[in-house]
Order: C-alpha cells, then structure tokens, then sequence
C-alpha cells in the first residue's frame, strides 16, 4: 500500500515549462551555495595554516 502524499493531492501536475523553471532555479541555487562553501573552505583553510605557523 502506498503512504499518501504529503502536501501534494494526487491530482497535481506541473508543466514541462514550470519544471524547466523549477530546475533552473534549483541549479543556480547549488552553483551560489557551492561558491559560498567553497570561500567558506577556503578562509578555514587560510586560519589553519596561519595558526599552525604561528605555533610554529
């Protein structure tokens, strides 16, 4: 038996255009958090390598 789902009724539908729409948005979304992790990674990466010449 299959759960129902959780928010959607079982008749919804979604447009090849709005799911093109939906995909698009999503991809920008990934690229901006993976650019902001990465910066993110990077200034970790700064700090440790600082501390760790400073204790020498």
């Amino acid at each position: 038996m299959r759960a129902p789902l959780a928010r959607y009724p079982q008749h919804f539908e979604i447009t090849q255009e709005a799911r093109q729409w939906l995909a698009e948005r999503v991809s920008d979304l990934i690229d901006h958090i993976e650019t902001m992790c990465r910066a993110w990674l990077e200034k970790l990466r700064i700090q440790a390598n600082t501390a760790a010449r400073r204790a020498g």
